[in-house]
């Protein structure tokens, strides 16, 4: 989970973030009801971040039938991918000194 503009953000296996399947959805609470941001997650959400007015997600992706680890920015519509893959799933996001 992280905060993001003020909102709450969290990955779900579903449009309820208190399910525990895998985490393919990112969910905005606006303090009253989550809404999804956009469609699922491209792969398993393991980390989310929200640094510089931009909120990051990252974890597992399948490119060709092989899991790759990815980043992904919210553009406020959809999930663009920053950078390329990784050979390994993404567990975790740091922003330092003005960079991922």
């Amino acid at each position: 989970r992280t905060l993001h503009e003020g909102r709450l953000i969290s990955a779900s296996g579903s449009s309820n973030p208190l399910e525990t399947s895998i985490p393919r959805e990112v969910l905005e609470f606006d303090g009253r009801a989550w809404r999804r941001l956009g469609q699922p997650f491209p792969g398993r959400v393991n980390a989310l971040l929200s640094a510089q007015g931009t909120l990051y997600a990252a974890g597992e992706v399948v490119v060709s039938n092989q899991p790759r680890g990815g980043v992904f920015r919210w553009t406020g519509q959809d999930w663009q991918p920053v950078g390329p893959e990784f050979n390994n799933e993404v567990r975790a996001l740091a922003f330092f000194a003005g960079r991922l």
